[in-house]
């Protein structure tokens, strides 16, 4: 597979642009080690996804698992100017068992704070 098809998927997985079953497919056929970034994760992505669940377009359990798939990925990178928030949040909404489970009103909080 190409780098430019990667970076597609990668693209898609960021923006949530298609739904999770069809983004864990695509990811599959690729390592989750990379010796770069080839996408960029930025606060807005995260405030993006988290109003989709505010409308009710997504469920948590979907935000789980875009988190899911994005926290371990070594070609995704993070903002550096907010990479450690950033990082914080994908943890926490990637593992609700530990962190808290997301609410409307927990979304909202992670909104504004970005």
């Amino acid at each position: 597979m190409s780098v430019e098809f990667r970076k597609l998927c990668l693209r898609e997985l960021i923006t949530f642009k298609k739904d999770i079953e069809s983004l864990r497919i695509n990811l599959s056929s690729f390592d989750w080690d990379s010796g770069e970034d080839l996408v960029i994760l930025k606060p807005g992505h995260i405030k993006m996804v988290l109003s989709r669940f505010i409308t009710n377009e997504i469920s948590s359990g979907d935000i789980y698992e875009w988190a899911n798939l994005i926290e371990l990925r070594d070609d995704v990178g993070f903002d550096p100017a907010s990479e450690d928030k950033v990082k914080v949040l994908i943890f926490e909404l990637a593992n609700p068992e530990i962190t808290q489970e997301l609410s409307v009103e927990r979304a909202n909080e992670i909104i504004q704070q970005l």
